[in-house]
Formats: structure tokens, C-alpha cells, sequence
């Protein structure tokens, strides 16, 4: 399906540009934050304080490696990633627990153990993106150095590298020992690549470090579009697809492929948004799982995602929603109502369901849409626990505030 880009990537030469883009996040609403912080703004005081105080804590974390794994991949070579099928468990009827069995939504904690990469993955991620932020908003020269250690140790370093593909992630023990769905699990790496912007003009994150992060992700790009996984991932129809579509998109433009995005939103994006909603706004590829209220608005969550980074090719998703009736406002507004009142989600279970994961669709939807209301349940939802201290998220939700701190910049 993308053979035709195998020979443009392969040819690759790194541009000679090697200034900070951002592709998620608002430059101008960034340095209005970092004034606004310098200024002790009470909209942002609280998420500030917190955010030095896990970024102090990530200082004496890490670096991770690919290498500290005990299992080796199939592969043979240790520098190639490897995670556990989340939701796949020893066979209770055979000896050695093979072949694995699917119990949907039913997290298996093995996931989390020395044997794969995925708790060091989700460790890099979080401290990368923490420190780098730390580091835009202090200038505090040791935040740069420890996420430069940490980025070079997951990425770049030959000794303790992760290779630039997901051949082996989520793996179904005597199943099979390649996924495709296991793709998903890059799904923060945009993130992560977006916070590295933080650190220019540090003295810690070099003109080489950026060019050899570029060419990480242009061979993980190749990847995405060429292998076996990715082509297969490019076709399926559920949240796998959206988070896909995120990832392809972004590195297409974090590497300077701009056409490869346009013409992947044009190609892709586009009809797959049409395929993901009922005429209700409800998700059916999502609704049918046993936590479909979680799904529907990780769903969600991406194809936001997806938008923000289209109108960097002039794709404006937003803009489709006026020609579908509002799909992913509408989207948006079918899961709103089940934020106050759990009992009135029929289809599934609302208990274990954590709606911060609503913050930041709700602050870029406060920033696109003339309505206080996306602000208002913001406020709600924030507050509900404290979590910047979870050490399993890879982006705490308070964060969101301080990524995306344009509705604060208004009175309200």
C-alpha cells in the first residue's frame, strides 16, 4: 500500500533547518505560558509547582535502556523493543500456560515486569516530557541535561539504542510473536518528539542530537509505511487506526515529509473519520468492547490529535466537521453528558473510568469552539483526584494545562 514512498525515505537527506517546529502545540500560547509563569499567574502556579516537583524527582531517575530487558526478541538482538499483549493471559488448561488467551480489558501485570520494554519505555517518555517542559519554563540548565542523558540513552547511543521499529511490541505467547496492534504503543511518541522542541537553545541538546533524532524517526517513519505491521495497521477501522494515522502524520511532518502527511490525511485520515461515528455521535468500533466508554474517548483523543496536526498540510479536519455536521464536536459532546451523571451510560462500566483523560480534548476544543462550556467541565474534571504523582502515566493529565494554556489566557 505505501510501497511507492519505500524509495523516497530510503533516500532521505537530513535538512540542512534544524529549528524547533511544533506541530501539537501553540508556539505563541507557549511563550505567553512562560511569561505567565515568570509572573506567578495563579492559573498556572499550582500545575507549575507540581511539574518542578516531578521533574526534581525524574533528575535522580533513569536514563533506560532497550538493554535491561531480560528477554531477548526473537530477532536475537536486544535493541529491538518487546511488550506483553495487555489484555492476553497464561492459558489456565496447559502446563506451560500456552497458547495465551484474550480477556478483553482485563490488564495482565505482566506487562509491567523486568522481561519487556514497556514500563522503561513509559519511564523515558514521561521523564523526557517532563524535564524538557521544566526546562522551557525555568532555564534551569540540569532539566536540559538529564532529558538530553535519557533521550540519548533511549534513541540514539549504539550500545543501549531502541531500534526505530515495533516488530515485536505486544506480543501473544504462543500466538504469535508479531503484532501489528502493538503499534499502539507509540502512540506518545509524537509527544515526546514535540518536547525535545523545549530544549533549543540549551547547550546540553546539540545540532546533532536534533539531525540524529530526525533520522530516528524518519527510519521508524519507513517503518510505519512499509513493514508488514504498519501496512496492516493502516487498515483497521478502530482506535488502532486513529493512533496510527497520529503517529504516521506527525513523523511524516517532524521529518520534513510534508507531502507524505497531506496526501496520508487526504488518502486515509479523511474516510476513516466518516467510518468511526454512528448517526448518534457514538463510536461503534469502540462500544463494542467491555470498557467502551474508555475506548470511545481514547478514540477521541486521537483523531483531536489527528486534526490539530492536518492543518499543517492544510487539511483542516475541523473544517470537515462543518461539512458532517460537527463528527468529532459531536463526537465530543455524545460523551460530556456521562461526566456527571455514570448511571446514565448504559452500555458499559463507567466505574473504573478516569475522566481527566478528558482535559486535553477539552482545552483544545475550548480553543477551536466559541463555547465557555469545554472550559467549565475542564475545571470539573481537573480537580477530581490528584495524579501528577502516577508514575504509570506517561503524560500526567494536569500537564495538559501547561501544554495547551490557551483558554487561560482570556479572562473568564
Amino acid at each position: 500500500m505505501h510501497s511507492r514512498f519505500f524509495g523516497c525515505l530510503l533516500l532521505l537527506t537530513i535538512p540542512v533547518d534544524i529549528g524547533a517546529a511544533f506541530y501539537l502545540f501553540n508556539p505563541q500560547d507557549l511563550a505567553q505560558l512562560k511569561s505567565k509563569v515568570q509572573e506567578h499567574h495563579p492559573a498556572f502556579e499550582v500545575q507549575f509547582l507540581d511539574l518542578i516537583n516531578e521533574a526534581s524527582r525524574e533528575l535522580v531517575s533513569g536514563p533506560y535502556s532497550v538493554m535491561e530487558k531480560k528477554q531477548t526478541p526473537p530477532s536475537g538482538d536486544k535493541h529491538d523493543y518487546i511488550s506483553l499483549a495487555r489484555y492476553y493471559w497464561p492459558n489456565p488448561n496447559q502446563q506451560e500456560g500456552l497458547p495465551y488467551i484474550h480477556r478483553d480489558c482485563e490488564m495482565n501485570p505482566d506487562i509491567f515486569n523486568d522481561d519487556y520494554d514497556y514500563s522503561k519505555k513509559n519511564q523515558t517518555v514521561r521523564a523526557c516530557i517532563l524535564l524538557c517542559l521544566a526546562y522551557y519554563l525555568t532555564v534551569d540548565e540540569k532539566y536540559a541535561t538529564h532529558a538530553a542523558l535519557i533521550a540519548r540513552t533511549w534513541f540514539l547511543n549504539p550500545d543501549t539504542c531502541m531500534n526505530p521499529n515495533l516488530n515485536f511490541s505486544q506480543i501473544k505467547p504462543g500466538i504469535s510473536n508479531r503484532n501489528h496492534c502493538g503499534i499502539i504503543e507509540g502512540h506518545t511518541f509524537p509527544f515526546l518528539f514535540e518536547s525535545f522542541n523545549f530544549l533549543k537553545g540549551s547547550p546540553s541538546w546539540t545540532n546533532s542530537d536534533i539531525l540524529k533524532m530526525e533520522e530516528w524517526a524518519a527510519k521508524y517513519l519507513d517503518w510505519l509505511l512499509t513493514s508488514a505491521n504498519g501496512i496492516k495497521e493502516c487498515r483497521t477501522s478502530n482506535n488502532h487506526a486513529s493512533w496510527y494515522d497520529f503517529q504516521l502524520i506527525y513523523f511524516s511532518l517532524y521529518t520534513h515529509h510534508t507531502h507524505l502527511a497531506e496526501e496520508h490525511v487526504e488518502k486515509f485520515t479523511f474516510k476513516k473519520l466518516e467510518s468511526h461515528f454512528a448517526k448518534d455521535y457514538s463510536q461503534p468500533h469502540e462500544m463494542i468492547r467491555k470498557k467502551n466508554y474508555y475506548y470511545s474517548l481514547f478514540n477521541l483523543q486521537a483523531l483531536f490529535y489527528c486534526a490539530l496536526l492536518g492543518k499543517h498540510v492544510g487539511k483542516d479536519l475541523w473544517e470537515m466537521e462543518k461539512r458532517k455536521e460537527g463528527t468529532l464536536r459531536k463526537g465530543l459532546e455524545f460523551l460530556l453528558p456521562y461526566v456527571e451523571n455514570e448511571e446514565s451510560w448504559k452500555d458499559g462500566e463507567l466505574s473504573t473510568t478516569d475522566f481527566k483523560e478528558l482535559s486535553s480534548l477539552l482545552l483544545i476544543a475550548a480553543s477551536i469552539y466559541p463555547s465557555s462550556k469545554y472550559f467549565q467541565i475542564y475545571e470539573k474534571v481537573e480537580f477530581l483526584t490528584h495524579e501528577f504523582g502516577d508514575t504509570n502515566r506517561q503524560i500526567p493529565c494536569k500537564l495538559f494545562r501547561l501544554l495547551y494554556p490557551g483558554p487561560f489566557m482570556q479572562d473568564k
